[in-house]
């Protein structure tokens, strides 16, 4: 791609650093999961293993030397994997990660081949995930691509546990009849018809979102939650098809009879109860989203992010936010406005240039001298 976005900053773990890049006049976007990870290959976990502590995380008999972290030719230090045996890709089209591991860092191309320990490979990706890269695909099949496209695209709240099920769901729980739960019949026609009209995002005036979030919260981990299990060649959109048998169709009931029963109406908006957790502020600000299990690429208290690009003959254009704030201080200017900018959706153009600086400063430079 011409221009290189980046949605959501690289998040750090063990063993995970996973960075993206790209550059003026350049059509590749890159990937790379390079970082110091233990050198622990298959060959010597399998050689060497008493137990697991966790998946991919093996406990090494510790009486012998032949049981030591291995050292190749290009490690950083004695004990991790070389340059060479981590992760990376380049892609003419995106590359992108949403926490899962690096194999599918661009849904067209995999990446395999790697040892266990750096991650995992050829499993079933979160719904975050799906529908990050639903929503990446959808961009590049409409190059090229504009940043303001893509500023509105990581905004936008959709719901791919929505997206993909919630008609099976309608068509199976709302039949006009009530739903019996726990030997109460519960009626849900009112919620049904919230939901029909519901546009399957969690953006603030969205109704529906919240009988969702509620329902899709009490099933997502039953096992025998899809009709399609996981496709290797199609991770993206598999597992899907929501089993509806009589105890989800009974879960849509209890959702419905819990709502009913509590303090949020079937109609609320996400505006009216969803709140950016921060504290000492006279009136709190909505927050739209929800969690990556629900399939939200745009999940709940965001931090940092950006979107860069290269306007041909102009400077690097970047639009940032911090959506926490800059300042701890409840009594700054800085305590909620980048917040509140956030519930707006209003992106910071980030000064780039010498005179962008320049124009932007709120006090006269501080000169520290030793």
């Amino acid at each position: 791609m011409q221009e290189f976005i980046d949605a959501k900053k690289s998040i750090l773990g063990i063993p995970w650093v996973n960075t993206s890049a790209a550059g003026r006049d350049d059509g590749r976007a890159f990937y790379s999961d390079i970082t110091v990870v233990p050198n622990l290959p298959d060959s010597l976990v399998s050689l060497c293993s008493i137990t697991e502590l966790a998946p991919a995380l093996p406990l090494l008999a510790g009486n012998t030397s032949a049981c030591t972290w291995r050292t190749d030719a290009d490690s950083p230090q004695p004990g991790a994997f070389g340059v060479s045996k981590l992760p990376s890709l380049e892609s003419p089209e995106y590359v992108a990660n949403m926490n899962d591991s690096y194999w599918l860092s661009n849904a067209n191309t995999p990446l395999t081949g790697y040892d266990r320990v750096i991650g995992a490979e050829n499993n079933a990706q979160s719904l975050r995930t799906r529908m990050g890269h639903t929503q990446a695909l959808e961009l590049v099949a409409n190059f090229p691509v504009t940043s303001e496209e893509v500023r509105d695209e990581v905004l936008s709240s959709r719901v791919y546990s929505a997206e993909q099920m919630k008609q099976d769901l309608l068509d199976a729980a709302c039949t006009g009849a009530p739903i019996n739960v726990g030997g109460t019949d519960v009626d849900v026609t009112q919620a049904c018809d919230i939901l029909d009209n519901w546009d399957n995002t969690g953006n603030l005036e969205a109704r529906g979102a919240l009988i969702w979030a509620h329902f899709w919260n009490s099933v997502y981990s039953r096992s025998d939650l899809y009709t399609t299990p996981f496709n290797l060649q199609n991770p993206v959109h598999t597992p899907n098809g929501l089993n509806t048998s009589s105890a989800i169709v009974e879960a849509f009931g209890a959702t419905v009879q819990a709502l009913q029963g509590g303090s949020i109406p079937l109609d609320a908006r996400v505006a009216d109860y969803q709140f950016y957790p921060k504290a000492n502020l006279d009136t709190p600000i909505p927050l739209y989203g929800g969690m990556g299990r629900e399939g939200y690429f745009t999940v709940l208290n965001n931090t940092y992010m950006h979107v860069v690009d290269f306007p041909d003959g102009q400077p690097v254009r970047a639009y940032t936010f911090v959506a926490h704030s800059q300042s701890t201080d409840p009594n700054s200017p800085h305590f909620a406005d980048y917040t509140q900018a956030y519930s707006d959706k209003q992106w910071n153009e980030f000064p780039f240039t010498r005179d962008a600086i320049e124009a932007s400063l709120i006090a006269e430079p501080l000169q520290l001298e030793e």
